[in-house]
């Protein structure tokens, strides 16, 4: 499965679905710089994401720890798999991350 990439519920959310692993890392950090992010939260909704591996949450964290100063990533809605990979990878820690499931 690929991974797809769109706008989410407002203008200000980033919806991804599919898969982020190794092999579609580089679309979701290709659309977050054409997004370029000024200031404040950039909001990923992760509710359709069916999985995610190391390369996935290492792209997620390196995206987090660029934006600029007093901004977050913020990852809506992970679960199953993905939520579970992200605590074990400890992506919740990170003080640039917010997840809500």
């Amino acid at each position: 499965m690929r991974l797809r990439i769109g706008p989410g519920r407002d203008g200000g959310t980033l919806l991804v679905e599919g898969e982020l692993d190794l092999a579609t890392a580089g679309q979701l950090r290709d659309a977050i710089d054409l997004c370029a992010v000024q200031d404040g939260d950039l909001v990923i909704d992760c509710s359709a994401l069916s999985f995610i591996d190391a390369a996935g949450t290492h792209t997620l964290v390196s995206i987090a720890e660029q934006m600029p100063e007093g901004g977050r990533l913020v990852l809506l809605g992970p679960r199953g798999l993905v939520l579970q990979v992200m605590a074990i990878l400890r992506v919740d820690h990170h003080p640039r991350v917010e997840i809500r499931p």
